[in-house]
């Protein structure tokens, strides 16, 4: 493409028109999206693609200037398209690296002179090649996406760069460019230039809307996951989540615990201050218990009404005491009052139960039946404290499958005999 000596001019301009249309309908496709940067500025590399082009074109016109600032040009569209292929994925712009191109062929441009053509195409070539491997290497590091336009773009890529290469070796074998200038090479030359712009056109505007189209899928996937008033996981999200805890637990050895949660007199609550009122009191809760579990793997969800659930991979009851005391914390920091309430102000009762590894096969459901039992269990002590499963011995009955049956009231009733 960086060829000052081709003609006619008219097959330069026809190719600058072509390239200059697709840019402008990258640039007007753009949209709003998180890709529109990427998107604009891979139009504004076709467009300055084109430029040069252009500028080669009336190279007998206007001289040295015109060769000089349409290769420039070429190149500087040649690093915005890696610029583009960069944000694309996520990475920032490198601006240093970005003129590094342009300036040194135009250095050597400045320093050689006219009457080094051989030498100039070549560098002109090979900086090409490289800032369209470069383009290639980001594309190939962008996250799986479905569809194929990411293998079809890297692939027009590498035929790209190996079309400049292939133009670089020819310089080196030849002694003379006169070759370039012969009406074959310049109509395979421009061919391959609109070929290779359409088909990266084609190509990114697949890979914005497959990412698009990704993104959305992944978005509804997420919300059918969380719970639409207080923005955390939700009893679907819970139930995957132990399924899944409990095959990791007993593969790798490690043991899972769970804590069950209650507003205490939630229903009081809705009574005096309004239905209204008590969903803002769940976001408030749903935000403390979120908080506290802090883990990165720990699984916050409501798990219906005014019960939440916290799913703690990798712990120990002991430790889902510590994150259940947090939890207690946070909730006097908030100090939510609550009229209806002996403390006067929101308070929650846990439950909470571990399994070893050795007994997560199956047992997800005798898990929350013992952290269940000792939920109630706190709540028939006064409520606003946590109850740990293995403090009674209904819960720890729940956990043997023969007896998952136990109803909450016997153990309600066992505690309050040991409380008398």
């Amino acid at each position: 493409m960086i060829l000052a000596a081709l003609h006619p001019p008219t097959l330069f301009i026809v190719t600058a028109i072509v390239i200059a249309f697709s840019g402008l309908v990258l640039v007007a496709a753009r949209g709003r999206d998180n890709d529109s940067a990427s998107m604009a500025l891979w139009g504004l590399a076709m467009l300055l693609g084109a430029a040069g082009i252009t500028l080669l074109a009336v190279e007998a016109a206007l001289g040295e200037t015109a060769h000089r600032a349409g290769n420039v040009t070429i190149l500087a569209g040649t690093a915005c398209a890696w610029t583009a292929a960069r944000l694309f994925g996520g990475r920032p712009p490198l601006f240093a690296l970005i003129a590094a191109g342009p300036g040194l062929w135009l250095a050597a441009s400045l320093l050689l002179g006219p009457g080094s053509p051989q030498a100039l195409l070549f560098l002109a070539c090979v900086t090409g090649a490289t800032y369209t491997l470069a383009t290639a290497w980001e594309l190939s590091r962008l996250d799986p996406m479905p569809g194929r336009s990411r293998h079809g773009a890297i692939l027009l890529l590498a035929l790209h760069a190996a079309f400049y290469l292939g133009r670089a070796l020819g310089l080196l074998l030849m002694t003379e460019t006169v070759w370039l200038t012969e009406r074959e090479v310049m109509l395979l030359m421009m061919l391959e230039a609109l070929l290779h712009t359409l088909g990266m056109a084609f190509m990114f505007l697949a890979l914005a809307k497959e990412r698009a189209q990704h993104r959305s899928v992944s978005r509804l996937r997420e919300l059918t996951l969380l719970d639409g008033l207080t923005g955390i996981g939700n009893r679907r999200q819970f139930d995957l989540a132990l399924a899944r805890e409990t095959e990791l637990g007993q593969r790798d050895d490690m043991p899972l615990a769970l804590l069950m949660i209650d507003v205490d007199h939630f229903k009081a609550f809705n009574d005096v201050y309004g239905h209204q009122a008590g969903d803002d009191c769940l976001r408030a809760i749903a935000g403390a218990i979120h908080g506290a579990a802090r883990r990165p793997g720990d699984v916050a969800v409501r798990y219906g009404g005014e019960e939440f659930a916290v799913l703690l991979p990798r712990a120990e009851e002991e430790g889902a005491m510590v994150v259940a005391e947090l939890i207690h914390a946070r909730m006097r920091e908030l100090a939510l009052p609550h009229a209806g309430s002996p403390q006067g102000k929101v308070t929650v009762s846990i439950g909470t139960a571990a399994l070893p590894p050795a007994l997560l096969s199956g047992k997800g459901e005798a898990l929350v039946a013992a952290a269940d039992h000792a939920l109630y269990a706190a709540k028939a002590a006064g409520r606003n404290r946590a109850w740990m499963a293995s403090q009674l011995a209904a819960a720890q009955a729940a956990l043997r499958p023969a007896e998952t049956g136990l109803r909450r009231a016997e153990v309600a009733a066992d505690l309050a005999r040991r409380a008398s």
